[in-house]
């Protein structure tokens, strides 16, 4: 059997540091006495998400003049740049936004700062000029509870081979690394070796999980009928149950073989969105298995 998850969410979505046009995270532009900026809401948590944005507002720019709003963290000598967006201001040199950072808010490592701040060109020196710098306050990382989400719950062989099951688990740790996920079937035995799995900033993995028989590594058909177990494990270890045969026919709940060191937290199996995120790079694991031997001696034995 060979099994390839197909992930949506790919390991590590770090933003990368933002040096270009005067970051003010970084190096920053030369400080003005009069441009100001204010965030009405300084307070979130990591891995939550930025909410309804950050509202800022901005006085004593230069009128009709193009600002650059930049998000992230940083300790003055380097950083990790959020997200940037541009406005411009009006005759009286002021303006008014919404910013949402494409990335965070994640964890500030310590002797870094988060912060946002605005710059713009000065028309006639060429330099940067630069705002105040406002800090954000950013409440450590929680994660969720230990979930397993499957969709669907049964399938065909012929379904599991070609468009597979959608598959999200959660209570990990914020970007967490060394987590893989295994495959067992109703007696135990697990199919194929631990693959690895990417961990996004909320400390879930979401993906496509399909499943086929192999032989010599060339894909023969559908796996067989059965109830197979799909556990992740890292830091914690939840598992979920995938039943592959006629669904329409009632089978026996099976309990997931036994992990160690922890048993795996069964997921509320129902048909859910829950932990299926959008955005990042895929990253395709692909993994050959030996369950086509017992297949072998059967065709020996005949």
């Amino acid at each position: 059997m060979s099994r390839s998850f197909l992930s949506r969410l790919g390991a590590g979505l770090v933003a990368t540091a933002l040096v270009a046009g005067g970051s003010l995270l970084v190096a920053g532009p030369a400080s003005a006495a009069g441009e100001t900026i204010t965030v009405a809401n300084t307070q979130f948590q990591s891995g939550a998400g930025w909410g309804e944005g950050l509202q800022i507002a901005g006085t004593s720019f230069p009128a009709a003049t193009e600002v650059t709003i930049s998000a992230g963290v940083g300790n003055g000598q380097s950083g990790d740049t959020w997200g940037t967006t541009t406005v411009t201001t009006d005759e009286a040199g002021e303006f008014s936004t919404t910013f949402v950072p494409e990335f965070g808010p994640y964890d500030v490592p310590e002797g870094s700062t988060a912060s946002v701040g605005a710059s713009y060109e000065d028309a006639e020196t060429g330099e940067f000029v630069g705002s105040n710098i406002v800090e954000l306050q950013i409440a450590a990382f929680v994660p969720a509870a230990q979930t397993v989400v499957i969709d669907p719950i049964c399938l065909s062989g012929v379904d599991a081979q070609t468009t597979g099951v959608n598959v999200s688990a959660t209570g990990f740790g914020q970007f967490e690394e060394g987590v893989v996920y295994t495959l067992t079937d109703s007696n135990g035995a697990q199919i194929g070796a631990a693959e690895p799995v990417g961990i996004d900033e909320t400390g879930s993995v979401a993906g496509t999980l399909t499943l086929q028989t192999t032989i010599d590594g060339v894909p023969s058909g559908p796996i067989a009928d059965g109830v197979y177990t799909i556990t992740f494990t890292g830091s914690v270890t939840t598992a979920g149950l995938v039943t592959i045969g006629n669904c329409d026919v009632p089978v026996a709940p099976v309990a997931p073989a036994e992990v160690v060191p922890a048993a795996p937290q069964l997921a509320n199996t129902g048909s859910s969105d829950a932990g299926i995120l959008v955005g990042g790079s895929a990253l395709l694991l692909l993994v050959g298995a030996a369950l086509m031997v017992a297949r072998r001696r059967q065709n020996a034995a005949a």
